[in-house]
C-alpha cells in the first residue's frame, strides 16, 4: 500500500489505525460477537433495513429537538423550558466531555473495520470515529432519562424508542452489542448525574444570587412548585427590590464565566487546528523581537504568555483569546448597564456574543481580538476619564492606545476618534488643559519606539509592507468590485440583522439627534450615543471609502463593531416599543439572536451538519476549512518525507508559503522539536526581497545547505503555475511526486503538490 493510501485511509477512518493491534477484537466475548452476527446477519431482511435505517438516522431526532426548542421558546411552559435547558447542558457536556473522550480512550474499531463479514444495509455509511460506547445509544438514553424526570409518562414511548435506536446500531453493522449497552449506561448515567447536579447547584446558588427567581423556581426538576409566602418568610429570603436588576448582572457574569471555561475546553479538545496565521506567529513567539515584518510584537508576546501556561498546544497558543473575550464582555455589560435597564443590558451582552466576528475572536488568537480588547479598554476608560476628571482613567486610555499600536498599528484611528470626541464634546475638550490626554498620547509615542528601532535596523521594511498592503504605490482607479465584496462579507461577520439595525439606528439618530440624547446622572450631557458613534463610525466609513481604491480585508473593521452595536442597542432602548421604528429594531435584534445563536454554535463543530442533514458540509463552504486538515497535512508530508529521506543524507522540508511552514513546524513532531534551533527542519522559499519574517532569521537561510535534499511543499492552487524551471536550476535533480489530496473525514480540505529536490546547488 502506498504512503498516500495509508494517510488517506487514516484520515477517513481513524479506527483503521488500530488494525495492526487486534487486542480489541480478541478481547470481545464470544457472546458479544455471536449476538452481533445474529442481529446483523441472521435477522437481516429488506423490511427491517428500512426500519433500522430510520431508527439509526438522526434527522428525525434533530427535527424533534428543533420543534421542541421553538415550541418551548414561544409557547412552552416553565416545565418544558427547564427540560430544554437541562437537555442543552446534558448534550454539551455528555457528547463533548464524556462520550467522545471515552471513544478515544477505548479506541475500539467499529465492526466493519475488523469483521470483514459485517453487513452494511443500503444507505448506511462508515463512521469515522471509534466504536465504544455507542454515541447514538448514549444520546437517546440521555433524552429518554431526562424526559422521564420532567415528564414521567414519556417513558412509555421514549424508553422503547431508545432501545430500538440501540438495536438498529447493531443491525446496521456499526456497533457491537457491548457498545450499545455501554452507551445506554453512559447516557442514562450522565443524564441523571447532570440533571441532579444542576438541581443541586441551583438550590445552593439560586437562593443567594437570584432570590427573586429562586422563590418562583426552587426546584429545577419540579418547576411548577413555587415557594409559598410562609416558606419564604421561614427561609428568610432577601427579596428587596434593589436585587431585581442585580440578578440580571449576575446572570451575565455567570454566562461570561461559563463561556470562558467552555472555550478553553473547546480549544483543549483539538476540535480545530491552528490557522496558518496562528501557526506562523507561533514561530515568532519562539523568537521575541522588538517588532516583526508584518506586525508589531503584541501577538508574539501574547502567544508566548499562553504557551508558558499551557505548553505548545492549540490551547497554549490560543489561551488568551477566551480570557480577552471574557474581559471585553464584562466591560461591555458594566458599561451598558449604566444607560439601560438591567434585563436590556444582559440581552445586550448576548447580542455581543451573537456577532460572528466576536465569536471567532473568542476562540482564535490573532491580532484582532487583542486590538478589540485595547480599543474597548480605551473607549470605556475615555468615557469615565471625561466624566470623572480622572488622570487614572486617562492612563488606562494610554494603555489602550499603546496596545492598539503594539498589536495592529491601529492607534492612529483611535487618536483620530478621540480628536473627534474633543471636537464635538465641550466637557471632553476641557480635559485638554489637564495632563491626562497628553499622558495617553505619550504612551503611544513610547509604543512607537520598538517599531522604529526594529525598522531602522531592517531598512524600514515594515513601512514598505504597510504601503504595499494599502496599495499606496498603485495609481488610484475607481472600482466597485471591492465595494461589492465589502458589503457582502461585512454584514455576515457583523450579523446581518444587527447590521441592518445599526443602519436604522444611525438614520434615526441623524434625523433627530435631540430626541435620543437623554440627560441622566451617569450621562450629564446626554452624549453617550454621540460618543459611541464617534468611536465606531469613522473606522467603518474609512474602509468603506477605501474599497473604491483597493481590497479591504473583512477583519479590518473589527474595533468598530462593538461601539456601533452598543450605539444601536442603547438607542433602541430609547425608542417607544409600540412605534414603527421600535418594532423594527426589536424584530431585528430578536431575529439576529434567534437565527445566529444556533448558527454560531453549529459553526464551532461543522461535523454536526452530517448528523442533522445526513451528509457532511462540502469542504469548500465549510467555515472551519482554514482550521482543519492540517494534522492530516502534516501526516501526509511526514510520510512522504520518510520515503524520500536517504540514510546519512541531510534532508529538509521547503514550503512555498510561510503559513504552511508554520503549520508543518507545529504539527510535524520532528520539526517542532527543532523550532528555535540553529538547524530547523522546515523552511520557506526565499526570494530576493523580504516577504515574510523568516527571511530575516539566519537559521532559515536554507541556501547555505549545499548538497542537501529537500521535500518541496506547494499548495496546488498557489501559485497557479509551478516554478518548475526555477526549481530545476536550484537542484541537481528534481522529481515531481504529483498532487496529493488532504482528506479530513473523507472530504478534501487541502491539496498539495510535492517535489523532491536532490542536491541543493
Amino acid at each position: 500500500m502506498s504512503t498516500l493510501s495509508r494517510v488517506s485511509r487514516s484520515a477517513v477512518c481513524p479506527a483503521a489505525r488500530s488494525l495492526p493491534n487486534l487486542r480489541h477484537v480478541s478481547g470481545l466475548g464470544e457472546l458479544d460477537l455471536a449476538l452481533f452476527r445474529w442481529v446483523n446477519q441472521t435477522c437481516a431482511h429488506p423490511a427491517l433495513d428500512a426500519v433500522m435505517y430510520l431508527l439509526s438516522g438522526e434527522y428525525w431526532m434533530w427535527l424533534l429537538v428543533a420543534v421542541a426548542g421553538v415550541w418551548g421558546a414561544m409557547k412552552g411552559g416553565r416545565r418544558l423550558r427547564c427540560f430544554l435547558l437541562a437537555m442543552a447542558v446534558i448534550f454539551l457536556v455528555g457528547e463533548g466531555l464524556i462520550t467522545g473522550p471515552l471513544k478515544k480512550l477505548t479506541r475500539r474499531p467499529r465492526p466493519f473495520v475488523t469483521q470483514l463479514e459485517t453487513r452494511l444495509p443500503p444507505g448506511i455509511g462508515k463512521g469515522a470515529s471509534f466504536s465504544l460506547p455507542s454515541g447514538h445509544a448514549a444520546a437517546m438514553a440521555a433524552v429518554a432519562m431526562t424526559a422521564g424526570l420532567f415528564f414521567p409518562r414519556s417513558r412509555r414511548i421514549l424508553f422503547p424508542v431508545a432501545a430500538g435506536v440501540g438495536v438498529s446500531r447493531i443491525y446496521n453493522g456499526v456497533h457491537y452489542p457491548s457498545d450499545v449497552l455501554a452507551g445506554w449506561a453512559v447516557g442514562a448515567g450522565y443524564a441523571l448525574g447532570i440533571s441532579h447536579g444542576m438541581r443541586w447547584i441551583w438550590r445552593a446558588v439560586g437562593r443567594r444570587w437570584f432570590p427573586h427567581w429562586w422563590v418562583r423556581l426552587p426546584d429545577l426538576l419540579k418547576p411548577e412548585s413555587p415557594l409559598a409566602a410562609e416558606q419564604i418568610r421561614a427561609l428568610n429570603v432577601d427579596l428587596s427590590p434593589a436585587l431585581q436588576p442585580v440578578q440580571w448582572l449576575r446572570l451575565g457574569y455567570v454566562l461570561i464565566g461559563l463561556l470562558m471555561v467552555g472555550r478553553w475546553g473547546y480549544q483543549a479538545a483539538h476540535v480545530i487546528d491552528l490557522s496558518e496565521d496562528e501557526a506562523y506567529q507561533w514561530l515568532w513567539s519562539k523568537r521575541l523581537d522588538w517588532s516583526y515584518y508584518s506586525k508589531p510584537p503584541g501577538i508574539a508576546l501574547a502567544q508566548r504568555f499562553g504557551t508558558m501556561i499551557a505548553g505548545d498546544t492549540e490551547l497554549g497558543v490560543r489561551f488568551l483569546s477566551p480570557l480577552i473575550s471574557a474581559v471585553v464582555s464584562w466591560m461591555t455589560l458594566r458599561f451598558v448597564s449604566r444607560f439601560v435597564a438591567a434585563p436590556t443590558a444582559f440581552w445586550s451582552l448576548v447580542a455581543f456574543l451573537a456577532v460572528p466576528l466576536f465569536a471567532l475572536g473568542g476562540i482564535l488568537l490573532t491580532v484582532d481580538p487583542l486590538t478589540v480588547f485595547f480599543w474597548t479598554l480605551a473607549m470605556f476608560a475615555g468615557w469615565r476619564a471625561v466624566l470623572e476628571d480622572s488622570t487614572r482613567q486617562w492612563l488606562l486610555v494610554g494603555v489602550g492606545v499603546a496596545g492598539t499600536f503594539l498589536c495592529k498599528y491601529f492607534s492612529p484611528f483611535l487618536i483620530a476618534a478621540f480628536a473627534l470626541v474633543f471636537l464635538t464634546w465641550p466637557r471632553a475638550r476641557r480635559q485638554l488643559r489637564r495632563p491626562g490626554p497628553w499622558l495617553a498620547l505619550g504612551a503611544n509615542v513610547l509604543a512607537l519606539l520598538p517599531f522604529l528601532w526594529w525598522n531602522k535596523q531592517h531598512n524600514w521594511v515594515g513601512l514598505t509592507h504597510l504601503s504595499e498592503r494599502g496599495a499606496l504605490k498603485e495609481s488610484w482607479r475607481f472600482t466597485l468590485r471591492f465595494f461589492n465584496d465589502f458589503m457582502v462579507v461585512e454584514p455576515v461577520l457583523f450579523n446581518p440583522f444587527f447590521f441592518v439595525a445599526v443602519i436604522v439606528a444611525v438614520v434615526l439618530f441623524c434625523r433627530r439627534p435631540g430626541r435620543f440624547e437623554t440627560v441622566t446622572e451617569r450621562d450629564p450631557d446626554g452624549t453617550v450615543l454621540r460618543y459611541l458613534l464617534t468611536m465606531g463610525a469613522p473606522i467603518f466609513l474609512f474602509y468603506l471609502a477605501w474599497t473604491f481604491r483597493g481590497r479591504v480585508q473583512p477583519n479590518w473593521i473589527a474595533p468598530a463593531v462593538l461601539p456601533l452595536l452598543l450605539f444601536a442597542l442603547i438607542l433602541g432602548s430609547r425608542v417607544p416599543r409600540d412605534s414603527g421604528a421600535g418594532r423594527w429594531l426589536g424584530y431585528l435584534f430578536r431575529t439576529g439572536l434567534a437565527v445566529f445563536t444556533p448558527v454560531l454554535i453549529l459553526a464551532h463543530e461543522t461535523n454536526w451538519v452530517s448528523k442533522i442533514a445526513g451528509r457532511p458540509l462540502p469542504a469548500h463552504i465549510d467555515p472551519l476549512r482554514r482550521t482543519r486538515g492540517f494534522r492530516e497535512t502534516a501526516a501526509l508530508v511526514q510520510a512522504q518525507f520518510d520515503q524520500v529521506a536517504r540514510p546519512g543524507q541531510p534532508t529538509y522540508i521547503l514550503c512555498h508559503h510561510y503559513g504552511y511552514a508554520g503549520e508543518l513546524s507545529f504539527y510535524v513532531p520532528a520539526a517542532r522539536a527543532r523550532v528555535g534551533s540553529a538547524d530547523p527542519l522546515v523552511y520557506v522559499r526565499r526570494f530576493d526581497i523580504p516577504n515574510n519574517q523568516l527571511w530575516f532569521w539566519p537559521e532559515y537561510e536554507y541556501r547555505t545547505k549545499k548538497g542537501a535534499d529537500f521535500l518541496l511543499v506547494f499548495q496546488s492552487d498557489e501559485p497557479v503555475v509551478m516554478p518548475v524551471d526555477e526549481l530545476k536550476s536550484q537542484f541537481n535533480q528534481l522529481e515531481d511526486l504529483g498532487e496529493f489530496p488532504v482528506l479530513y473525514r473523507g472530504r478534501e480540505f487541502h491539496r498539495l503538490r510535492l517535489f523532491v529536490g536532490r542536491g541543493l546547488r
